[in-house]
């Protein structure tokens, strides 16, 4: 991709071959480690007026090895090298649109099928071969999203593996976290319709600005503690907590692409577009964190269409080599009557069978955080 020439930069850089690793510093330039092909690059704080960030991507065979990425805004505009750059050059843009009513994934798991699945087990008929870096349109313009089984898109930042979900509208990148960070409840508050909602009670519809809901106050905390060192690159972006009406029954309200029986598929077609909620509770947000949509776990892979809550993926992105659920942050339902414990249902991702669920939103779940590097993340090193 870039050879080491490419990044050293007179009186910028200085290549110092280390073998072994040592912890030698370097004033004022940028400490470049050599090993087996293998370099990282560190910002010297001071004299390049660069913060040091802690962030690698790997590819799915070699977990362990990195490629930095940091925060190259100062940098004169003709020597960046941005992140969502390389992802572009590295990945050729696959522009056919992609077939969202089947499960996308890798051509071997596609021959291991049946040619007809057979209730939880997947068919070739439930499947199609789609793997590679998509485009589609989001409110800020062109978005490049990953689907199906990907095995170049991780990230390690602040300590913590990630997966590239996509390059923003805004040419943000958007990163998953690979495993999850703890447990939650949606909500503890379970007799209202209200409850469904990433917040509550809003000024207005898809103002955000209500009572933040059990979820919300999880993940704030949880950025708090672990990523307001790294707040600068982190940029507020869009995200969808789905609470447009698509379907009343008794005493429910159902959101989002599936209806009252959402096993018999789906009212609209996903989109990276938030739709526009009528109601003062959840709609669409601009946030540091938040969690992903049921419309990009879509777009990511994972089945939809008949029986789609019945199809097993282990080999969508999402969920290979996942040991842990993804809650998403589109509410399934919400009921208001006698039997209000069961009252709000939101959509995971189950680890154990890798198909798209739903549990009642006052149980604990697994947290995967959702958060976007800034557009100025640049690429620094590594295959």
């Amino acid at each position: 991709m870039f050879s080491l020439d490419d990044l050293v930069k007179e009186n910028y850089i200085k290549e110092v071959p280390l073998d072994p690793l040592t912890e030698e510093k370097f004033n004022g330039s940028i400490k470049i480690y050599v090993n087996d092909n293998r370099i990282k690059y560190e910002y010297s704080n001071e004299e390049c007026n660069k913060r040091l960030v802690d962030a690698t991507i790997v590819d799915d065979e070699n977990y362990d090895e990195s490629l930095d990425v940091g925060d190259n805004t100062n940098e004169e505009e003709e020597n960046k090298i941005l992140l969502s750059d390389v992802i572009l050059e590295d990945n050729p843009v696959i522009e056919a649109k992609a077939t969202v009513d089947k499960m996308a994934v890798s051509q071997e798991y596609y021959n291991s099928l049946p040619t007809i699945g057979v209730n939880l087990n997947p068919g070739k008929n439930d499947a199609v071969v789609e793997n590679g870096l998509y485009f589609d349109r989001d409110e800020d313009g062109n978005t490049y999203y990953f689907r199906g089984h990907v095995e170049n898109n991780y990230v390690k930042f602040a300590g913590i593996m990630w997966r590239i979900v996509r390059i923003n509208g805004d040419k943000s990148i958007r990163l998953i976290a690979n495993e999850a960070v703890g447990k939650s409840k949606y909500t503890e508050n379970l007799n209202l319709h209200k409850y469904a909602g990433y917040t509550y009670d809003n000024s207005s519809e898809n103002s955000g600005d209500g009572t933040p809901n059990t979820i919300k106050l999880y993940l704030d905390e949880w950025y708090r503690t672990n990523l307001m060192d790294y707040d600068d690159i982190i940029v507020e972006s869009r995200y969808c907590n789905d609470t447009k009406i698509n379907t009343t029954s008794s005493s429910y309200k159902y959101y989002g692409i599936f209806s009252n029986n959402w096993k018999k598929g789906m009212v609209r077609d996903p989109s990276f577009i938030c739709p526009e909620t009528d109601e003062l509770y959840g709609g669409k947000y601009k946030l540091k964190i938040g969690m992903l949509s049921l419309d990009e776990a879509i777009y990511a892979g994972m089945a939809r269409g008949l029986y789609a809550t019945e199809i097993y993926n282990p080999d969508c992105y999402l969920t290979h080599r996942r040991l842990s659920s993804i809650m998403l942050m589109s509410p399934r339902s919400s009921r208001s009557d006698a039997y209000a414990s069961f009252g709000i249902y939101s959509i995971i991702i189950a680890e154990n069978t890798a198909k798209l669920g739903y549990k009642f939103g006052e149980n604990e779940n697994d947290i995967t955080p959702v958060i976007n590097l800034s557009p100025n993340v640049g690429y620094l090193s590594g295959e």
